[in-house]
């Protein structure tokens, strides 16, 4: 006998459609509380959960139910029990097909979720019905949208994510139109920048169009590699670089090459076509960067070399070409890209630029640079043969003469002329080069005595001699020559130079227009050069610098307004040094530099610890190489040092000699305006010394001038009219330029009063102090 209380199929199928009408999802929970609700038994869950699942099952599957039915339905008997036996009966079938679907469906679904694409499937209303993992991998759906199996919710966060969502309805109403079309549906691209390919047909079941099924495919890294390769072919094509492709074997078939190559080359695509590109080398097969190529190929490197090519008309062009082979995935190399570029252009100006690097630009001769070299390599040379060479070192005599009165431009044109006369009577071998100025240095080699330069020198003094005419004009000069011998005076570039050039000076000393050979009295004086210049560095490091200063007075007061620093070397060897013993030696050494930096930097930190001690109205003035106008980097040294010792740089003059301002008046002038721009004063030391040119004057940017000693001793009681004269000129030229004035050398109370009285308004000199240690210079400015 069957017992009341075990739940039927049916009791439960009707208590879930009660739920499901009132828009209660059912589950085995509610199901269960339905039954008990109405009277029924509460079941154990497994069988709630086994029929739920049953009726969920047939829910979703419509289709395949009616056929089930269709086929297994021969009961007629209306009776109870018959209707009972049949419900059963349809039951069990139902259950056990189900089973079978549920299994068939499994393995589908197993398959769907092995596949690389995302699967949705739609109903023919656009509900969302089924899907399997990938889709939602790649559509990144949010789980709570899965788990509640809100259709539209699904869809609509799909098409959220697209970037242009337009044209996907437009294609989606399209479809609901004519649902039988299928294929690819095109690329979408997503908001988050990746690209989805997208395939969909119709959802068939017994002819019947039921829904709509899509897959989709993230294609982002495929998408990017082809458009990738895209731009790379359209670059390649562009390129304004020849490209070549080649199999990498005896004959170097050429595969491809771009339009550029064929622009430059002249070899169509065609010509290149199982041709090896080294077509281009025409019979210039010799040329040893080809062997390198060679290698490189052998080798399946990389290589750049620079060869000359020839066009297919034969005409030579230089190239660079860089080759570098190619690896397929498995690793294998069978060919090689080659870039081909055309440097023609760029080996003329490299050539074009090595020249000015090693020429002198007025003369064409070459400058001190390449003349250095070829000494250096003349010495080698000279070690191995045991020869002799000489260099001449040649300067014109008054030369600054012809250049301030005829002008720069035909002095330049003489400059021209004497090297074109030199240049002339020396023989292929030797080397003419030009310095600056008017100094010039002939290198003579393969001397076996020492008398065989004296008829060379008599040449080179004869064909100076004879008169110049240029424009016109003639112009007669005169040259001094030094010569020093390789290897009896010096052993090295820089003391051959010393001892010609100290030679050339003696040659200045004897009346000029001779030549003078190297002395040991010349030599004894380039061996204390030497000491003094090779000195300079532990004197930096041990402290043998020490800085004096000398008191600036105004002269209408009597007050110190300002101080100018002096450089002093006290050596552990030599005792105390003269500044005009080492002054000149440094200004001429590469130590320039550095102890420019220590002047600037002690001063400055001194003059702080004055204005600590409560002046704060003096200017501190220091004076200025001229040979440090050619030193790089001067503004950075400056700004380097006002910044680490704070020093005011409006409290700061720098002075610089009248010659060197007018020697370097570029150079000069842009970096006496970049000094100013800081704050920095300038002034025009030793004034009326040089040769003097007003227009060249009101260029620099200057604020003061200082009277130079030598015009102010000749101010006293008993002084000539012309010695009053040029003080009076100097200072009118001072006052018309709206510049201070500053007088040096002042001894005498008589040359302040007249100084005052002339409208000079500032002087130095032992009238008021000499050149003060730092301490005596505090104890001096207390008084």
């Amino acid at each position: 006998m069957k017992e009341t209380n075990v739940l039927t199929y049916g009791q439960i199928v009707l208590a879930a459609e009660t739920l499901l009408r009132q828009g209660i999802e059912p589950d085995v929970k509610n199901v269960q509380k339905a039954l008990l609700e109405h009277g029924g038994s509460q079941g154990p869950v497994e069988v709630i959960a086994k029929h739920l699942e049953t009726w969920q099952y047939i829910r979703q599957h419509p289709t395949e139910i009616e056929q089930l039915v269709s086929t297994h339905n021969p009961i007629q008997d209306t009776s109870s029990q018959s209707k009972t036996a049949s419900s059963e009966g349809l039951e069990n079938i139902v259950s056990q097909r189900t089973e079978e679907l549920k299994q068939s469906l499994a393995l589908v679904k197993a398959t769907l979720e092995s596949t690389a694409d995302g699967i949705m499937m739609l109903s023919n209303e656009g509900n969302l019905i089924d899907w399997n993992q990938k889709f939602v991998e790649i559509l990144r759906i949010p789980p709570h949208i899965l788990e509640d199996r809100n259709a539209n919710a699904g869809v609509q966060y799909v098409f959220d994510q697209i970037k242009d969502p337009e044209p996907v309805y437009r294609q989606i109403a399209y479809l609901f139109e004519h649902p039988d079309v299928s294929g690819d549906m095109g690329n979408v691209a997503l908001k988050d920048g990746r690209i989805i390919e997208r395939y969909s047909q119709p959802h068939v079941v017994d002819g019947k169009i039921v829904g709509r099924v899509w897959s989709f495919r993230d294609i982002t890294k495929r998408y990017r590699a082809e458009e990738a390769l895209r731009l790379r072919n359209r670059a390649i094509e562009a390129s304004p670089s020849g490209v070549i492709i080649s199999e990498i074997n005896d004959e170097q078939h050429t595969l491809y090459v771009n339009p550029a190559f064929e622009k430059f080359t002249g070899y169509s695509q065609e010509d290149m076509l199982g041709q090896s590109f080294e077509v281009i080398f025409g019979d210039d097969q010799g040329q040893p960067e080809i062997s390198s190529l060679h290698l490189s190929l052998q080798e399946k490197t990389s290589n750049t070399v620079i060869l000359r090519c020839y066009r297919k008309d034969g005409s030579l062009f230089w190239g660079e070409i860089h080759v570098a082979p190619v690896s397929d995935n498995t690793g294998e190399t069978n060919y090689f890209v080659s870039i081909l570029s055309d440097i023609t252009l760029r080996k003329r100006m490299e050539e074009q630029l090595e020249h000015q690097a090693t020429h002198d630009a007025l003369t064409n001769l070459p400058n001190r640079l390449l003349l250095l070299d070829r000494i250096e390599q003349t010495i080698i040379q000279a070690k191995r043969t045991h020869e002799l060479f000489a260099l001449i070192f040649i300067d014109l005599d008054h030369f600054k003469v012809v250049n301030d009165s005829m002008g720069h431009p035909l002095g330049d044109l003489l400059l021209k002329a004497v090297a074109e006369r030199i240049f002339g009577i020396l023989r292929e071998a030797d080397t003419i080069s030009r310095l600056g100025g008017d100094e010039f240095v002939v290198l003579v080699s393969g001397l076996d005595a020492v008398e065989k330069i004296i008829p060379i020198a008599n040449k080179i003094l004869k064909s100076i001699e004879r008169p110049f005419i240029i424009q016109d004009c003639e112009l007669n000069v005169t040259a001094s020559l030094g010569i020093s011998f390789y290897p009896k005076d010096g052993h090295d570039v820089n003391t051959l130079l010393k001892s010609a050039d100290m030679s050339m000076y003696q040659a200045k000393n004897a009346g000029r227009d001779n030549y003078q050979f190297f002395t040991s009295e010349l030599n004894d004086l380039v061996q204390h050069r030497m000491l003094i210049e090779n000195s300079v560095p532990h004197a930096l490091t041990h402290n043998e610098f020490i800085l004096h200063y000398q008191p600036i007075v105004n002269l209408a007061t009597g007050k110190m307004v300002g101080i100018e620093a002096l450089i002093r070397w006290q050596h552990p060897e030599l005792g105390f040094i003269a500044p005009d013993k080492f002054i000149d030696i440094i200004e001429n050494s590469h130590y320039i530099r550095p102890v420019t930096k220590w002047v600037l930097t002690t001063a400055c930190q001194q003059m702080k610890q004055l204005e600590a001690q409560g002046h704060q109205d003096l200017t501190l003035s220091v004076n200025f190489s001229g040979n440090y106008l050619a030193q790089e980097n001067i503004l950075k040294l400056v700004h380097h040092v006002l910044k680490e010792t704070e020093m005011d740089p409006k409290k700061l003059h720098f002075e610089m000699t009248e010659r060197v301002l007018l020697t370097n008046t570029d150079a000069a002038i842009q970096l006496l305006n970049s000094l100013r721009k800081i704050g920095i004063e300038i002034s025009i030391d030793d004034f009326g010394t040089g040769y003097s040119s007003l227009s060249y004057l009101r260029l620099f940017p200057a604020s003061t001038l200082k009277i130079d000693r030598s015009f102010v001793s000749e101010v006293h009681e008993n002084a000539d009219e012309h010695s009053i004269a040029l003080i009076d000129a100097i200072i009118a030229i001072a006052h018309s330029m709206k510049l201070d004035i500053v007088a040096e050398g002042v001894e005498t109370a008589y040359q302040a009063q007249f100084l005052k009285e002339r409208g000079c308004g500032y002087a130095q000199g032992y009238y008021f102090s000499k050149p003060l240690a730092f301490d005596k210079l505090v104890e001096y400015a207390k008084k």
